[in-house]
């Protein structure tokens, strides 16, 4: 008695101790959950940013595309510009070389009047000279005429009207010989005349043809020349729009820029939090971990209890973390129903359990797992059709009787293993009565 009241009478500092434990390790996980959450969302901030940078990305190579583009439609037009331009100018050059020719050809067609005027003024003279001649001739017969009558009426000399005749007859041949030359002068100045005529005309068909021209050239040229007005004020909106997409690209890099910038920094914060998580979680193990300690305190605690209530028998033996009891000091052969001396044990094993559950602390989570193993020999029963069912009828019959013992059963939990997991593997009788087991395990949930 006054060993228990000295027991009594010593201060317990074991719940402030567990109370200041449990305070660190809400605080510790509330931390965490603080830390990863704002993880989580620096994540989804980095996504969206990352999505943001790829949508810009995305439109850049579009307005480099359109950029590239405008450049060729640009450059096309530069080019066709150009090749107008040499047109033009080659235009220029016909147009300047048909002005020369017309004006030659002008210049020919008054030479060629002027010719004409002057030929015309020489027919017109040779005519004249033509009809003075004649006029010669016929005064010239009249006279031959008057003298043949003379000669016939005074009958004169015959010698010198022979050599009178004679006369007159090369008078009369070179008359006869002027008016041939005066009619071959006219007939050349004919010809003279109709080729001026047509050389006149063919002039007048060129002329007409090089003012055709001329004005064909003058239509070509007006359409060419607003052409190039519509070209060049396409260029002009070639160039603006040019410089409207360098402003924007200016612009979508300066924003770039400063996402870079941003993800920078965000990744440097990230790398900042992750250490802090890293060292969270580090001290989450390690206080875990006191945790797993002192819970294997109280498993060994209810261990040694364990033994020191059923004593040292070789079919109820620790391994490990486990407590195993032989199926054969529970259940009868094929059977789930625990026999009255295993019941005993199961009742004492739950006393004992519910003694050291009272000193673990409520912040672990404390379960007492029953696993139920059977040998190799298969069964197949009407109850139990393999030994998945035996295992596990048997594990449920052990909770069950802990249950109706007072411990409670959010604190069970019950499983079994059929034949699939001995811990000997030999074919032996004994190896066989060691495999039938029962396990008990002290674990957290």
């Amino acid at each position: 008695m006054q060993t228990r009241n000295r027991r009594r009478s010593i201060p317990n500092i074991w719940p402030g101790f567990v109370d200041a434990i449990s305070a660190l390790l809400i605080i510790t996980i509330f931390l965490l959950m603080v830390f990863t959450i704002g993880q989580n969302f620096l994540s989804d901030m980095l996504l969206g940013r990352d999505k943001a940078l790829s949508q810009l990305n995305q439109k850049l190579a579009e307005i480099s595309k359109l950029f590239a583009i405008e450049k060729n439609n640009n450059d096309m037009l530069n080019k066709q510009i150009a090749g107008l331009i040499s047109d033009l100018e080659k235009s220029k050059n016909a147009r300047d070389e048909l002005g020369s020719s017309l004006s030659t050809a002008l210049n020919q067609n008054k030479e060629l009047r002027e010719t004409l005027l002057q030929s015309q003024k020489e027919v017109a003279d040779a005519s004249i000279d033509l009809a003075n001649a004649f006029k010669d001739i016929e005064a010239d017969q009249a006279k031959i005429k008057t003298q043949i009558k003379k000669l016939e009426i005074l009958g004169g000399d015959v010698a010198s009207l022979k050599q009178t005749q004679r006369v007159l007859k090369k008078e009369a041949l070179s008359q006869s010989t002027l008016i041939d030359d005066l009619k071959n002068k006219s007939r050349s100045l004919r010809v003279r005349l109709s080729k001026q005529v047509e050389l006149t005309s063919s002039a007048k068909k060129k002329a007409k043809e090089t003012q055709v021209l001329l004005e064909r050239i003058t239509k070509e040229n007006s359409v060419i020349e607003k052409y190039l007005r519509k070209e060049k004020e396409l260029s002009d909106q070639s160039k603006t729009q040019i410089n409207l997409l360098n402003r924007q690209i200016s612009a979508l890099k300066q924003r770039l820029e400063i996402i870079s910038k941003l993800l920078q920094s965000s990744e440097a914060n990230s790398i900042k939090q992750k250490i802090q998580i890293t060292n969270l979680g580090k001290k989450l193990n390690a206080a875990l971990a006191s945790k797993v300690q002192e819970l294997s305190r109280y498993r060994s605690e209810f261990f040694g209890k364990l033994r020191d209530i059923i004593g040292t028998r070789q079919d109820i033996r620790i391994s490990g973390d486990r407590f195993i009891f032989q199926s054969e000091v529970l259940f009868a052969s094929a059977s789930s129903e625990i026999r009255d001396s295993g019941r005993l044990k199961i009742v004492k094993l739950a006393q004992t359990l519910l003694k050291i559950s009272e000193q673990i602390p409520s912040n672990i989570d404390w379960v007492l797992q029953v696993d139920g193993h059977t040998d190799r020999l298969p069964i197949n029963t009407e109850k139990f059709p393999s030994n998945w069912e035996l295992s596990t009828a048997r594990a449920i019959s052990v909770v069950k009787l802990l249950i109706a013992n007072g411990l409670p059963a959010k604190r069970l939990v019950a499983a079994g293993y059929g034949e699939f997991h001995p811990i000997d593997k030999t074919t032996t009788m004994d190896s066989r009565k060691r495999n039938r087991r029962i396990e008990l395990k002290l674990t957290s949930r």
